[in-house]
């Protein structure tokens, strides 16, 4: 009877300690880097990097959530101590697709920056502006342009409501999101999945510099987009004038 008892009581133990387990994340066997992955009712948690995979303690029981931005949320129960291999399905594409059509005129960065309150001339002005154009950004292999930029401006950290851009805070205890201007229209937190096909440049102001033409709203910092949709509706703008 005492060894019975002693058998149950180390299976029981045993089972009650956490052990590692390896996990890949994918879509359609893409690596999906960046995605939370939470032990349900905790603040235990990893995230998946570059290549789609994670490291996480876990007991059998648990229920693991998940969770990306542009992935719907999955949750699954541990019930052996293996390697995990999970598939998200993809959230539907709210943006238009454009096709993007070369051309003889793409020539070096722009000096100019187009946002919602005017022209900034980069040579001029007085903070720092990190700059993709159209041909970095069709070498960008993520999935979208806020994964796209994860590694590629200084500071720069996503997480599922916005994204830091982790400098000066302004003399807040709590840093700011930072805002994105995309076409002249201003979005918190995260704007909706921004495909990278229809991007023509990024800018990006660090913290609290982006208050000099956004204000209050610009601590935090912004990132500014201008897509290939704005560049044609100016020009049919023009020419209609």
């Amino acid at each position: 009877m005492k060894i019975l008892k002693f058998i149950l009581l180390f299976f029981l133990t045993f089972n009650a300690v956490s052990q590692e387990i390896t996990g890949f994340v994918h879509n359609n066997d893409i690596p999906i880097p960046n995605v939370n992955i939470l032990i349900k009712d905790s603040f235990v948690g990893t995230q998946s990097d570059e290549n789609g995979k994670f490291i996480l303690e876990v007991k059998k029981g648990d229920f693991i959530i998940i969770s990306h931005i542009k992935m719907h949320t999955k949750e699954l129960e541990i019930k052996k101590i293996k390697n995990i291999i999970v598939g998200l399905d993809a959230k539907v594409n709210l943006l238009k697709e454009i096709k993007l059509i070369s051309s003889k005129k793409n020539s070096s960065q722009s000096k100019s920056v187009y946002t919602r309150y005017g022209k900034i001339n980069k040579r001029n002005s007085s903070f720092a502006i990190y700059s993709f154009d159209t041909k970095e950004i069709q070498r960008f292999t993520s999935l979208n342009l806020h994964e796209a930029l994860v590694g590629r401006v200084p500071n720069y950290r996503l997480t599922p409501d916005g994204v830091f851009l982790r400098g000066r805070t302004g003399g807040l205890k709590k840093p700011n999101f930072a805002i994105w201007d995309i076409d002249g229209i201003l979005y918190e937190g995260l704007p909706d999945f921004l495909d990278l096909s229809i991007v023509k440049s990024v800018h990006i102001i660090n913290s609290t510099a982006g208050t000099t033409l956004y204000g209050l709203r610009g601590t935090g910092g912004v990132i500014i987009v201008n897509t290939i949709a704005s560049k044609k509706a100016k020009k049919k703008k023009t020419t209609h004038n």
